[in-house]
């Protein structure tokens, strides 16, 4: 079974061979407000015209296939955006394979949530579509992530190899402060679980002057199904458009819960700079059951009052990761169940029984 990410703005800085059409809708003109063809994901995490009108966009990409077959399109779970799912201002008016419109539960609304259609691959080129109306005029918008698979589906990314195992992000589905202190006014921290590291907005806190860690301010992360092997959290600390100027989350403690019990607490630190960060638990230490992370004790790098600043923070849990190589380039790439890509210094040992 080959499965091949084929859709995934918020992973991307371009277009990922997508095009706009360009091509008028029936009853509903369709103004590109760029040269075609076009880099589309210019918002960074999404498809955006921008261009204030109403009516229906199409945006589409050819994949080729080495066979034709049945097979699947899917909307998996568990993915950017939070949960799943493909989401549209104003609706996801149709997602179709070579002309042919996939029945997926949801279309015509602004939210179609995972799922899998069954579709058949022909050999060769293989046209995809998505479809976005926008019924009042202003912003149009369409994110998520799609997957084709199945026997002779796309193999820009051909399987090779037997699986190993990574350390692999895993998101929150939510976050809320839960223990506020005066003169610590939290700023977007549902920003910090959405799964979107390329951006210059704020998340995370304003503070008074000074790097005083504070004992105060309570901030948890939940996720709606328990979670097992894991290993520590994955931080994208600073905030804004530069991100070596100190303004991230310094020093803080950790406490991981199943249920109401707290099964360990981690003191770590977040340092300067934008990479991603991996803070482990010490030694091998894998936890099970983790539904909720509190962090407090939270410190600054920098006495400036916005900060303590932080993109992203997730779980970070041993799974099994699957090697595919890129056709044109020979590329060694490893992806997770869900279909993200796992870097290769995130490789690790099976752990033995």
């Amino acid at each position: 079974m080959i499965s091949t990410v084929v859709f995934h703005p918020a992973e991307t800085t371009t277009n990922d061979g997508w095009i706009e059409t360009g091509a008028p809708l029936a009853g509903a003109p369709q103004p590109p407000n760029r040269p075609l063809p076009a880099p589309i994901f210019d918002v960074g995490s999404q498809y955006q015209p921008n261009n204030g009108n109403t009516g229906n966009w199409i945006i589409e990409k050819t994949v080729l296939s080495d066979a034709a077959g049945p097979g699947f399109l899917t909307i998996p779970a568990g993915s950017y955006p939070s949960g799943g799912g493909v989401f549209a201002d104003d609706q996801v008016a149709a997602i179709r394979v070579n002309g042919t419109a996939v029945p997926f539960t949801g279309l015509g609304t602004g939210n179609v949530p995972p799922q899998a259609q069954p579709v058949t691959w022909l050999a060769g080129a293989n046209v995809i579509q998505i479809e976005v109306r926008n019924t009042v005029a202003g912003g149009t918008a369409v994110t998520g992530r799609l997957v084709a698979s199945g026997p002779g589906v796309p193999c820009d990314c051909c399987p090779t190899g037997p699986p190993r195992c990574a350390l692999v992000g895993v998101p929150f589905t939510g976050v809320a402060e839960t223990v506020a202190q005066a003169g610590w006014p939290p700023v977007s921290l549902p920003a910090t679980i959405d799964g979107i590291t390329a951006t210059a907005a704020l998340s995370g806190y304003n503070s008074p002057a000074g790097t005083a860690p504070t004992p105060t301010p309570q901030v948890t992360y939940t996720h709606t199904t328990p979670q097992s092997r894991v290993r520590g959290l994955r931080l994208w600390n600073q905030g804004g458009a530069v991100l070596s100027d100190f303004d991230g989350l310094g020093p803080f403690t950790a406490d991981f819960y199943a249920g109401a019990t707290l099964l360990t607490t981690l003191n770590t630190a977040g340092a300067n700079g934008g990479a991603a960060q991996t803070l482990l638990l010490p030694g091998l230490t894998e936890l099970n059951g983790v539904d909720r992370v509190v962090i407090r004790n939270l410190g600054k790098l920098t006495t400036g009052t916005v900060a303590p600043l932080w993109r992203e923070l997730q779980l970070v849990e041993v799974q099994t990761v699957f090697p595919c190589r890129r056709r044109t380039t020979s590329a060694l790439e490893w992806y997770s169940p869900a279909g993200d890509l796992v870097s290769s210094a995130d490789i690790i040992p099976c752990p033995g029984p």
